[in-house]
Parts: C-alpha cells; sequence; structure tokens
C-alpha cells in the first residue's frame, strides 16, 4: 500500500481503497465479531514541534498503522508526552481532548468547535508503554483509545487539543492540523442496514446507506442455508436520499456538521419466494462493496396454519442513540446501549425467536443532528439486520409546529397542534423526513380505501397477531382520516387467522407518573386519546395498545369501552424505557395503574396459541420485573356506552393483579362499587376544584414543551374535573 513521507495515504489511492481491499469481510463476517471487534490502532503523524499546554504538556504523535480504519471500531492513539510523571497524573487532572471533525474541513475555519464528537483524555482508557508510564528521559508513551468512530461517507480526520494560557485566557489550541481518517470500502461500503416486513410473508425488505452506487448493481443476494453462494438469488435495488431543503425548518434545514449532513443513497430491495420458517443468508451492497452475511429465519405464514404456534414481539419506545460525548449532541442516551445488548441476549435463531422488534417513537433523539442518526443506525444495526424493526412516529420524530408543513411527508398541510395540547418543535424542524426516507413500512395494497400512510400508521400481521401501528402525533379523532382508516384496519382483521390485535402508538392513553402538575398537556393528550379511542379498542377487542413518550414502565389492568377497569377490555403498557433519561419515579394512585417501574427495560410479547398472551418486561441486565397474561377477547355483541374522560372512575377492586379476561362476576356487587366510586369522586373532584380555583395554577410541561398553549372554554372545561382529581 502507497503511503506518503508523512505516513499518511494519498488521497487518490484512499478514493481506491474498495478496489483493492474488498474484503474477505463477506464471507467470515458475523454479528457476533461486530460487537467484540478488535481496536484498530491509529497512530497520528509526527509533529516535529510541541506544544505545550497551561501545565506543561506536551505531546508527539507518530505515523498510522495499521490501515484502513474498520467503521464502529474504536480508535487508539498512541502518543509521547512530557506533561506527566505517572499514570494517575495522565487520566484525572488533565483535561486535553481529541476531537473528531467530520468531514475533514469542517475544522479547518477559524470556528474550531465544529467537531460532531470529542473525547477528553480524563474520560478514555490509557494505557502504557512501561508500568510507570514513563521512559527515558522522563518522556511518557501511551495509548489513548476512543471512539467507536463511524464511517459517515466523507472524509473525517482526528484534532489533538491541548489546553494553553496566553495573556492570562486559557484556551483550547490544536496540537497540528489533524489527519484524515481513512474507512475500509470508505463511500462505498453497505452501512445501516436493517430489516422490515411488507405485508407479504414470503418476503422481507433490508433497506442500508452508502455513497451513490447505482451504477454499480445494487441490490441483495440471498440463498437458503443448505444452498451454496452460486445458487443465490440477486434483486436489484432502488434507492432515494434527501436534502436540507427537504425539511420543515430549523437546524434540520440547515447544512454544517452539527445540522444537517448528507444522509448518503438510502437504497432497499425485496427478498421474494422466501420458504416460511426457513434459514436464509443474505448479504447486500454492490459490485464496489459488500456487507457481511448473514443468517435470518424468514416469517412464519400468515394465513391461519400458525393459529397454535408462539409469535414473539419486543418492544420498546424513546431510545436514542450513544456512543459520543460531544456536549452539543444533547441526546447521547448511555443506557440504550444496554437496551441494545438484551435485545441480542433475547434475540436466538433456534430457541428464542425474535418475530418482530417495535420500536415505539422517539427513535434517534436527533432534533435535526445528522450525526446522530448515523449513530443511531450503527447502534441498531446488529439486531436490525436479523429481525424486522419497525417503527412508530413520537413527537422528537415529527412535532414541528412552527415550521411550515410544505415538506411534511405525511401530507397534512398543517402540523397536528390543537390548543388542549403539547404538540411542539421537538423534531428540530425535521417534519418526520429522515424516518419516512431511512424505514419502509407495510403497506396497504394499492388503490385501498382508507389507505395507510408510510411511517406514519399502517398494519400487518406477525404469524398469529395482528399488528396496527397509529401516529399519536397526528388528529385521531372520529373525523379524521386516521381513525377511518384505524377503524376499517381493525374491522378488517381475520380473527381465525389472527386471534390477537396489538395497537401501538408513542403516546400513553393511560399513564399515572407524577410530575407536580407539570405534565398537564400530556394528561390532556392521554384523555383525548381515550375518548377517541376506548370504545373503537372494545368494539373491536383490541389486546394490548403498546406506547412509550413517558420514560417509565406502567401496566393497566383490562380498560373497556367506558374507559374503566373492568374484568375484560385492553390492556395499555407504556414501555418508553429504551434510554432517555428516565422519568420522576413517583406515581399517582389509580385503580387501573397495577404496575409502574422506573428502570430501563424491554416488553416481550408472546403467544402461546390462540389461548394466552404473556408480557413480559425485562430489564437492562435480564431480571423479569413485570409479567402478565392476558386471556382472549370475545367480540361484544353490544358496545358499552361511552363516558368520555370517564377512565378515573375508580371500581371496587383493588388487586395488584389484572383481573382474568372472561372470569364470572357479581353484577349487583360491581354496579354497586362503582355507584359509590363515582359518587366519592365527585365529592373530591369538586373540593379539588374549588381549592385549585383559590390557590391558582401554572403549567409547564416537564418534557420540554415549553408554557402550555391558550385553550378555548369548549377544550379545558370537559378536562378540568380529571385535572383536579388527578392532582389531588
Amino acid at each position: 500500500m502507497k503511503v506518503g513521507s508523512s505516513g499518511v495515504m494519498d488521497a487518490e489511492v484512499f478514493r481506491q481503497l474498495p478496489l483493492q481491499l474488498r474484503p474477505q469481510l463477506a464471507t467470515r463476517f458475523t454479528p457476533r465479531i461486530l460487537s467484540s471487534m478488535l481496536t484498530v490502532v491509529l497512530v497520528l503523524v509526527k509533529i516535529s514541534g510541541l506544544v505545550s499546554g497551561a501545565g506543561g504538556q506536551q505531546y508527539v504523535y507518530d505515523a498510522i498503522s495499521p490501515w484502513p480504519v474498520v467503521h464502529g471500531s474504536n480508535v487508539t492513539v498512541q502518543f509521547q508526552s512530557t506533561g506527566y510523571n505517572d499514570m494517575n497524573t495522565l487520566g484525572q487532572s488533565q483535561s486535553d481532548e481529541v476531537r473528531l471533525y467530520c468531514p475533514d474541513t469542517a475544522g479547518s475555519t477559524t470556528n474550531k468547535s465544529n467537531y460532531v464528537d470529542k473525547w477528553a483524555l480524563q474520560d478514555v482508557v490509557i494505557t502504557f508503554g512501561s508500568a510507570s508510564g514513563v521512559a527515558s528521559g522522563g518522556r511518557t508513551f501511551g495509548n489513548v483509545t476512543v471512539g467507536p468512530i463511524i464511517n459517515m461517507r466523507v472524509l473525517c480526520k482526528l484534532a489533538f487539543y491541548t489546553l494553553v494560557t496566553k495573556f492570562g485566557v486559557t484556551f483550547y489550541s490544536e496540537v497540528s492540523d489533524g489527519l484524515n481518517i481513512a474507512f475500509a470500502d470508505a463511500v462505498w461500503a453497505p452501512l445501516q442496514g436493517h430489516l422490515s416486513l411488507t405485508g407479504n410473508p414470503s418476503q422481507l425488505r433490508i433497506t442500508w446507506v452508502s455513497a451513490n452506487v447505482s451504477d454499480h448493481k445494487p441490490g441483495v443476494f440471498y440463498r437458503k442455508t443448505t444452498e451454496q453462494d452460486s445458487s443465490a438469488r440477486m434483486v436489484p435495488a432502488t434507492a432515494q436520499t434527501y436534502a436540507a431543503e427537504d425539511m420543515c425548518g430549523g437546524i434540520a434545514a440547515t447544512v454544517g456538521p452539527l445540522n444537517f449532513n448528507d444522509p448518503g443513497h438510502i437504497y432497499t430491495a425485496i427478498m421474494t419466494d422466501l420458504q416460511p420458517n426457513t434459514e436464509y443468508v443474505y448479504w447486500y451492497g454492490s459490485t464496489r462493496a459488500l456487507s457481511p452475511k448473514r443468517t435470518i429465519t424468514s416469517p412464519q405464514p400468515i394465513n391461519g396454519t400458525t393459529l397454535n404456534t408462539t409469535c414473539r414481539l419486543i418492544a420498546f419506545g424513546s431510545m436514542g442513540a450513544w456512543g459520543g460525548s460531544h456536549s452539543n449532541s444533547k441526546w447521547w442516551m448511555s443506557p440504550a446501549k444496554s437496551a441494545i445488548e438484551q435485545l441480542r441476549r433475547q434475540w436466538n435463531s433456534r430457541n428464542q425467536r425474535v418475530d418482530l422488534i417495535t420500536h415505539v417513537g422517539d427513535l434517534s433523539y436527533a432534533g435535526g443532528k445528522g450525526y446522530v442518526w448515523e449513530r443511531f443506525f450503527y447502534n441498531i444495526e446488529s439486531v436490525a439486520t436479523l429481525v424486522p424493526y419497525h417503527v412508530a412516529i413520537g413527537n422528537h420524530d415529527y412535532s414541528h409546529k412552527s415550521y411550515p408543513s410544505i415538506n411534511d411527508p405525511s401530507g397534512v398541510t398543517a402540523s397536528y397542534a390543537p390548543s388542549w395540547g403539547n404538540f411542539g418543535d421537538d423534531s428540530g424542524g425535521e417534519c418526520g423526513v429522515p424516518v419516512s426516507k431511512r424505514f419502509h413500512m407495510p403497506a396497504s395494497a394499492a388503490g385501498a380505501s382508507p389507505s395507510s400512510n408510510g411511517v406514519f400508521w399502517y398494519s400487518h400481521n406477525v404469524a398469529n397477531v395482528h399488528m396496527a401501528v397509529i401516529s399519536t402525533e397526528h388528529d385521531l379523532s372520529p373525523t379524521s382520516v386516521q381513525y377511518a382508516w384505524l377503524k376499517h384496519d381493525l374491522e378488517s382483521v381475520d380473527r381465525r387467522a389472527q386471534p390477537w390485535v396489538v395497537v401501538s402508538g408513542h403516546r400513553p392513553m393511560y399513564n399515572n407518573e407524577n410530575r407536580d402538575g407539570t405534565d398537564d398537556a400530556d394528561l390532556r393528550v392521554q384523555m383525548k386519546l381515550r375518548d377517541y379511542l376506548n370504545q373503537l379498542f372494545a368494539d373491536n377487542a383490541v389486546n394490548l395498545y403498546i406506547c412509550g413518550h413517558y420514560h417509565n414502565y406502567v401496566r393497566t389492568g383490562p380498560i373497556n369501552g367506558a374507559g374503566q377497569l373492568a374484568a375484560t377490555g385492553t390492556v395499555h403498557v407504556t414501555v418508553g424505557t429504551g434510554g432517555a433519561n428516565l422519568g420522576s419515579g413517583r406515581y399517582k394512585t389509580f385503580p387501573w395503574a397495577l404496575k409502574n417501574l422506573t428502570t430501563y427495560g424491554l416488553l416481550s410479547v408472546e403467544t402461546a396459541g390462540s389461548a394466552t398472551m404473556t408480557l413480559n418486561f425485562v430489564d437492562s441486565a435480564g431480571m423479569v420485573l413485570d409479567q402478565a397474561t392476558l386471556t382472549q377477547l370475545a367480540r361484544p355483541t353490544a358496545a358499552p356506552t361511552s363516558t368520555p374522560g370517564s377512565g378515573t372512575t375508580p371500581p371496587s377492586t383493588t388487586s395488584t393483579a389484572p383481573p382474568k379476561s372472561g372470569g364470572s362476576s357479581n353484577t349487583a356487587a360491581i354496579a354497586a362499587a362503582v355507584a359509590m366510586g363515582v359518587l366519592l369522586a365527585v365529592a373530591i373532584a369538586i373540593a379539588c376544584i374549588v381549592w385549585r380555583r383559590k390557590q391558582g395554577r401554572t403549567s409547564i410541561d416537564g418534557r420540554g414543551h415549553g408554557p402550555l398553549p391558550t385553550m378555548s372554554p369548549d377544550d379545558q372545561e370537559p378536562l378540568e374535573e380529571y385535572f383536579d382529581e388527578a392532582h389531588a
């Protein structure tokens, strides 16, 4: 390999890397190797001049070896320094740092803060060349490990900064101009792979990102594990992308290292004619570069032959990305790493099949920062290339109240922002564009009416489960387009083939976290969703509603069409525990709230034929902290009378376990208890209304949405009683 005299690879050689190095990686690489990839050693070009810091720190960085860097690997910087006497001083007291610039020109201007990531030396792993870290001449030799470094399809560079003081002013000074980083397969590497279902059980879709390789036969190869590569089928891929001007506004529409980054070309291809429950090997890319080979199991059939089999879903929400440390990258959710690691443990192709992963909104928390999306897809790739990874849209993925909707991919003419809610600008102006371009969800048949709407609302079958995904960031009132679609979808389910119906969305209908009065707008959204959906769920015997938004775990008992805890009904589970900062840990007491947890974890949903559905909340250590078993619901012959906002009316039971579906009850006793409960609730509500009106109150949404919007009297009055009761 040709390198310059300084140890830096020529740019032209770098451009040709994929042709020379196209790794045998594709035949040897496995998902397990991805998680235990060996550290790549990066040694910087030697700097002839030493820079002195405020504490006398001096560094020399040497040449690069080995070359090139592997996407997602850690990077070890070998250094020499004269500023430290022992390893305890180095790594604890000094504040020098390594900065990552992507593209490499980002830090070449006077604005040196355009780095996408940084690592303070005191926060990273440091090893030394001798026991004391000090060699002859008082010079310290060591290694500093940073990363992982991800391939963003541009030349990046690492630069080293030391803290200096001049004329009484302390600031960071660049030790050198830094050094470009070259990646294996360079810009052509097929990265960010993730699978999804199409609605046809004989198909699987794979989507990935690379530079533009449309002239180099992009596609997916696949074969049965019992076959040779020569028998593999190849399906060509199609491509799309998006630009800053496709966003709705904000930093998402502003080009810059810390804002919009070129997302590359997003390729997608569908593997067809798959036999059910069969192991396949697949890989994807182009003639420029190929992905590793991976082994997957094709979907189960959905025609009723799986009625008595097991289907397993994994659900969570509000995850974010991890691996960065830049203070400007607000949403580095380190616990998200535990969620993905737990997903890996949950997935076992032979013993613990997972049919679907469903991420119920607030995906990356990028807020307009393209680099965070790159991180997010690197984070999920190791599981999303093995199990279909589906998403619901969340407020941090979509909300854009202050920005025009001309580019809104959901097709609305204005962002949904009723006066009673807290629908703000949480997406940073993205308005769902990255999600809608990067994810492909199952779609209604061409010409269907009412129709699904991309990633926003859609449905599909998974073995013996029907999944309907809704957007709580859009109108769900009974006169809305989305409601019409959902009603038609639920009424069309063949319960002989799919006896279980699961609906998922981002915001909850029932969550009892106590935020000391700062959550009024979120509560109002809950109440509206109850008014809109409780009866629809009851009419169609929806077994389970899964959501996030609140960063906790809450499980309810069965809720009937009147919004009451009952012997049978829809169980609601909030599982916003994927990695974002956890909630308050305090909860209001309501009879419907059977379990509250404030810890990270995942929800496992497993059917045993048509008889039972078992819910397990598994924490990041693999411990089952909550379990419930649901039994099958029968479609009611007559719909119960709906009482808007009546979800807080307490029944007589105070049980901490859900009532068994289909169990017998004493009708007279229940009726008397409900009547007593209603009288008690009304008395408490009246007292609280009087007290709160005397006290007065202001509300700030604790989720960072800002002051509550002004409400019209028609919006406010029907909900006033609930809030006074809830805050009592």
